[in-house]
């Protein structure tokens, strides 16, 4: 099994060799060095020699190997670790980052694996080392690169289809639109392969001697993709309610190649994504949609990418419902990835490495690793309750919910929660806005910025859990945060919720908030005098009485728990 951890011993053998083809070493990570370590991650990956073993770039280390005095921080061994995933070499490398003691000084040692489906580009480049000089490579380099694939084990998306012939790909996608968004121009101008040399330097076929067509390229260039993966297409349904045996509305099922399936599935769901102007809420206006596109195909290219395409017919679903969206991926958790440890940041694993380097080319993908997470952002920023995965052996399913029911303070004012009902039930989530002035007494120990906000989030801790706050800041006289609360008790929290709408509007020294000056005298007390406690406050007295005379004025609906 090749090692990916060398010892000290062996790592200043490496330093010490100038004309060894596994080792190459820079003094710093400034001007063209980063391109230049991708260049050298790239050719160590190919390994053209057939070592089999892994390459070692060092990073503080001079041409002769000693040590340049470079200090080898966490930003650094970042910046190293983000060649690994952010796209530009493909396929994917495997490699390790770490900081090293060698010679008596600290040296960053990148340790690059060779890959198991060479050629691996950078770039659109395939780089490669002779000795201890780096090089793009010729043709009968590439050709060399190509057979080794063979002879390895490879994964699902690189395995022939015997059924299928080389008639069966598109020469029209693979030369106008593939070939010029994989190569470099001045690699496309010297090239001299034919048709089957190029389409096995691509992997879409075994080999120039055998061409027949692979999993990856029936999927990206097959004229009937769903004749030998009858899977390999998008289920679509509209449905008008919340559950499946309700009306369905619109049903597509999405058929063709796997970029054209993907563009027709986004198309399909920016077609039922309502998109409103707000005008209110800020000085210039906002477009917002139901909900966030870039969410929505994020997830959707993760089912892709990652789906199942072995021993299952079953497509990719999308069902769109009337609270929330469903995008079931055919498929469950693939290597290092599990049931528990699945969307932690860092935790990535391939099961279709090489569709991963046809959606990059074609410009769905921009860097490896981050789709959940810019989903998860996307979604939280638009006001929207976080993704749910549900992780089994045979699925993964995706649900985005519908956006939180958002309350504005200020234009709630006398018309109280009954104007928004149905009232979120218990274990459900609003979104307040708290309006507040930049120019009013500022507490930065508080847990909330500004006093009139820890006000509210005092009144509604009562009922509810807060979950976030987002600040927004206009312009000295337009500024408030959105606080994000989940539920615990509906009655109260609605009281509570109508007692600061309440309170809100009117023109005394406290910003146009009616509280007495006892009452605001008191809270600031106790915020002045605990200002390292950071916890939610306990709700104030003042409010149970407001609460016991609005109770009555809230109806139950059916079958809804109070508390939770």
């Amino acid at each position: 099994m090749v090692t990916i951890r060398f010892s000290n011993q062996e790592l200043e053998a490496l330093l010490n060799d100038a004309e060894s083809d596994r080792a190459e070493r820079k003094e710093s990570f400034k001007g063209d060095v980063p391109k230049k370590a991708r260049q050298a991650v790239c050719a160590f990956a190919n390994d053209l020699p057939g070592h089999n073993q892994p390459g070692v770039l060092f990073i503080g280390a001079t041409d002769n190997g000693d040590p340049s005095g470079l200090k080898i921080d966490d930003q650094l061994l970042r910046s190293l670790a983000d060649m690994k995933t952010d796209g530009n070499i493909l396929p994917l490398p495997v490699l390790s980052v770490e900081k090293r003691i060698l010679k008596g000084a600290e040296i960053a040692v990148v340790t690059v694996l060779p890959s198991d489906m060479p050629p691996v580009k950078y770039e659109g480049r395939i780089w490669i080392r002779t000795g201890p000089r780096r090089s793009v490579a010729n043709e009968q380099e590439e050709r060399i690169l190509n057979e080794k694939r063979r002879y390895k084990e490879i994964p699902y998306d690189l395995r022939p289809i015997h059924s299928s012939t080389l008639a069966d790909l598109s020469r029209t996608i693979f030369e106008d639109e593939y070939l010029l968004a994989a190569f470099a121009p001045d690699i496309l101008e010297a090239n001299n392969r034919t048709y089957e040399e190029r389409l096995a330097s691509c992997k879409m076929i075994v080999s120039p001697d055998d061409p027949t067509p692979t999993v990856l390229g029936i999927l990206a260039l097959g004229r009937n993709s769903q004749q030998f993966l009858p899977g390999a297409y998008v289920q679509f349904l509209r449905i008008d309610g919340t559950q499946l045996a309700d009306p369905v509305v619109d049903e597509a099922a999405i058929k063709g190649k796997l970029t054209e399936v993907i563009r027709r599935t986004e198309e399909k769901l920016q077609a039922h994504n309502r998109t409103s102007v707000d005008i209110h809420s800020r000085i210039t206006h906002r477009m917002e949609s139901s909900y966030p596109q870039v969410a929505l195909q994020q997830i959707l290219i993760n089912a892709v990418l990652h789906r199942a395409y072995e021993n299952t017919n079953a497509p990719i679903r999308v069902y769109w419902f009337n609270d929330r969206i469903e995008i079931n991926s055919p498929g469950g958790p693939y290597g290092n990835v599990t049931a528990e440890n699945f969307g932690k940041p860092g935790i990535t694993d391939y099961r279709n490495p090489n569709i991963g380097v046809v959606l990059k080319t074609f410009g769905f993908i921009q860097a490896f690793g981050r789709g959940i997470a810019t989903a998860r952002q996307e979604m939280q920023d638009n006001g929207h309750p976080l993704p749910e995965f549900d992780v089994s052996s045979s699925a993964i399913v995706c649900t985005l919910k519908k956006k939180y029911v958002h309350i504005d303070l200020e234009k709630l004012g006398e018309k109280g929660c009954p104007e928004v009902f149905p009232f979120p039930k218990a274990g459900e989530h609003v979104v307040v806005r708290i309006p507040y002035c930049m120019d009013f007494a500022h507490f930065s120990d508080c847990a909330a910025e500004y006093m009139e906000v820890a006000y509210c989030i005092e009144v509604l801790s009562d009922g509810s859990d807060i979950v976030h706050r987002t600040p927004h800041e206009q312009n000295t006289n337009d500024c408030y945060v959105d606080v994000t609360i989940k539920v615990r008790d509906r009655k109260k929290t609605m009281a509570r919720i109508q007692y600061l709408a309440e309170i809100r509007s009117g023109d005394d020294e406290h910003d146009e908030w009616k509280l007495t000056d006892k009452e605001f005298s008191d809270f600031q007390q106790r915020v002045t005098e605990n200002p390292e406690d950071t916890s939610r406050f306990a709700a104030p007295d003042i409010v149970d009485s407001f609460w016991a005379n609005h109770l009555a004025q809230y109806p139950d609906d059916e079958d809804d728990e109070d508390q939770v």
